[in-house]
């Protein structure tokens, strides 16, 4: 009989919280363990907080439940994934030294994950992902932020998740963790160091102030109430599954409402409870917390009442802190003994192009390496790799001789995507999405990845193995200039007890 696996979480040896002045966040497997890295992985817990402002933060009744997520600062709408969390990246061991050391891990990780993961593998993440794509009629991403647990029908209350990991694979850090077995009584103690891009992130309340589906806000069925007080909305529009419900319990609203012969109603309140049933005609009712309208104020029929969502210099202010981490390990009950690891590691080169329209450089690699890859970020230490110009275009020589036939690859052609298929296939990754975008996280499905600004561009291309040191001259062709530029170089390696 098959025991059970142990799963050992340990503290990292680093101290939280974390910002970006302390940003480095180590972690250790100690001696004598038998572990599986290819199902390890880090775990940073994330808290986001708000804090009510405007007339939301003199309301009364308490403080508003709000859906967050986590995004690039930078490029706001870019769908990014959580590896992009981990700069840079190094693998030690005590016997036998340093195994990887992985420089602009996050651009080498994210821009290889547009093309590697499909849509459908991007859908199914999503409960895991600290920025995820909104799905169906959720515009709110009520149901997508690992942040929050939020409640669409009943009294439960939604909750501030103060225990919301960022969970970041082994596996997907360094290609030697791919092993199933590793066996740290013969390597010794091994330790994993990460630097953090907590700078580039910020948090943010995702709730958007225009849905659904009219520009209005929501619009709620009159009342008929004189002289008297009154906590319930009904819905004007139908929904046919909890999905759509732009609302739960716990989030605050503001309500506007024409009162016939009366003052006009104004009101910031939170909701107490919500109900919703296909039997009811698909309609919502809520009860807020406190009356949204009172028995002075219900002089005649009350109408034209619409619900919306603060946004703004009502919305809240968000913030996040990462307050401790963890290395959560699979051991191994049977082992094999396995002698050695066959893995691939890169190298890493950054230089600028100072805006180029004409770049041309040449880059000295490894007599080892297998691939290159070259990614183009707008800045020394942003994430998306982008060209300039629509039309701009690529060349590559080894050592004096053309990769590609003597042609200009136009970025985003037929044949550029043949290159890039041909180059990241032979590193070993299946491309899977050659949208050639990282994905806009404020659209919902079909058109995701339309928006200019999120297309990426990169070169892949295998290199022969030589005896000596190559030359490979990269020329690229960018009537908006060629800037940052990151080549990394892809190197076989063998790690041997």
């Amino acid at each position: 009989m098959t025991s059970a696996p142990t799963i050992i979480k340990l503290n990292a040896q680093t101290a939280g919280p974390f910002n970006q002045n302390q940003n480095i966040v180590d972690f250790e497997i100690p001696s004598g363990m038998n572990v599986s890295l290819r199902d390890s992985y880090l775990s940073f817990n994330c808290v986001i907080s708000t804090e009510e402002k405007g007339d939301s933060a003199t309301a009364a009744n308490g403080e508003g439940i709000y859906p967050v997520n986590l995004r690039w600062a930078s490029a706001p709408n870019l769908k990014v994934p959580n590896i992009s969390l981990v700069r840079d990246a190094s693998i030690s061991c005590e016997r036998r030294g340093q195994i990887e050391n992985i420089r602009h891990l996050d651009q080498l990780k994210t821009n290889l994950g547009y093309y590697s993961e499909s849509i459908a593998a991007q859908a199914s993440n999503k409960y895991l992902d600290m920025c995820p794509f909104r799905e169906n009629l959720d515009a709110a991403a009520q149901k997508s932020s690992i942040f929050r647990e939020l409640q669409k029908n009943g009294d439960a209350p939604s909750r501030n998740l103060t225990i919301a990991p960022i969970q970041i694979a082994l596996e997907d850090m360094f290609d030697f963790c791919k092993t199933d077995e590793f066996d740290t009584g013969r390597a010794g103690r091994t330790t994993i160091r990460t630097r953090l891009n907590i700078d580039k992130l910020e948090a943010v309340a995702t709730t958007d102030p225009s849905i659904p589906m009219n520009g209005e806000g929501l619009k709620m069925e009159g009342v008929a109430v004189t002289g008297e007080s009154s906590s319930e909305l009904v819905t004007s529009a139908s929904y046919k599954s909890l999905d759509q419900i732009p609302f739960h319990v716990g989030q605050r609203i503001k309500i506007a409402a024409a009162v016939d012969g009366g003052t006009a109603i104004d009101k910031s309140i939170l909701i107490k409870s919500i109900s919703w049933s296909q039997e009811n005609d698909g309609k919502i009712s809520m009860a807020t917390q406190g009356n949204w309208i009172e028995a002075a104020q219900s002089t005649g029929a009350v109408s034209d009442i619409v619900v919306s969502f603060p946004s703004g210099a009502d919305g809240p202010d968000v913030s996040f802190v990462i307050d401790y981490a963890e290395i959560v390990l699979k051991e191994v009950s049977q082992p094999q003994g396995y002698d050695e690891i066959n893995f691939n590691t890169f190298g890493t080169e950054q230089t600028n192009g100072n805006g180029l329209s004409a770049y041309r450089n040449i880059f000295n690699l490894e007599p080892e390496a297998t691939n290159v890859l070259v990614v183009f970020p707008q800045a020394a230490n942003e994430l998306l790799s982008k060209s300039g110009a629509a039309d701009s275009s690529y060349n590559l020589r080894l050592n004096n001789e053309d990769l590609t036939d003597n042609r200009e690859v136009v970025f985003g052609t037929s044949l550029d995507k043949d290159r890039v298929n041909i180059g990241l296939t032979n590193m070993g990754v299946k491309p899977r999405n050659l949208h050639q975008n990282g994905g806009d996280t404020r659209v919902i499905s079909g058109n995701r990845y339309t928006d200019t600004d999120l297309q990426t561009r990169l070169i892949a291309a295998p290199m022969r193995v030589t005896t000596q040191q190559k030359l490979l001259q990269v020329s690229v062709d960018d009537t908006g200039g060629t800037n940052a530029i990151t080549l990394f170089s892809e190197l076989p390696r063998q790690f041997t007890y």
